[in-house]
């Protein structure tokens, strides 16, 4: 979410439509992820983001206003892993910076927990991290709480995760 929280554009939220992303929006899409963290995607990044629409359309959404998008979200539907049933997970949001604090994000977040009930997921998750405050702010709006799963981290495989 970002130090812009707050500065949305003057609008009501009738303005904006949710949709399910497509290949076409991964340029704009990429494009407000870069204004969140002030540096460019990799491809890598873009490769990831075709993945999960191809594999899961529906748990892919973009918010627009006038057909440009502002915001989005990325889901996923695991049927597997450390114990949990099924699950939801929610991999990334964004909204552009001169949107934020706007309802944009909580609209995507309501919109995509109702895909994960359709399909019939027994939680939803997702990672956060500790010195994200506006996040984890935005999170708990949802309804999301602190579960019981803790994140481990390897520094060895694959370079640097910072």
């Amino acid at each position: 979410m970002g130090a812009a929280a707050g500065r949305s554009e003057g609008y009501e939220m009738s303005d904006i439509s949710i949709r399910m992303m497509t290949k076409g929006d991964i340029d704009a899409v990429a494009g407000i992820q870069e204004a969140i963290l002030q540096r460019r995607v990799t491809a890598r990044w873009r490769k990831a983001m075709e993945r999960h629409i191809e594999n899961d359309p529906q748990a892919c959404l973009v918010a627009a206003r006038e057909r440009a998008p502002v915001g989005f979200v990325v889901g996923d539907v695991k049927n597997w892993g450390f114990g949990l049933r099924r699950s939801g997970w929610i991999e990334i949001v964004g909204i552009h910076p001169k949107h934020m604090g706007s309802g944009v994000g909580k609209a995507l977040g309501r919109r995509l927990m109702a895909y994960f009930r359709r399909m019939d997921v027994d939680g939803v998750y997702t990672t956060v991290r500790w010195d994200s405050g506006d996040l984890l702010s935005f999170f708990k709006s949802l309804g999301f709480e602190r579960s019981d799963f803790i994140t481990l981290e390897h520094r060895g495989a694959g370079g640097s995760s910072r």
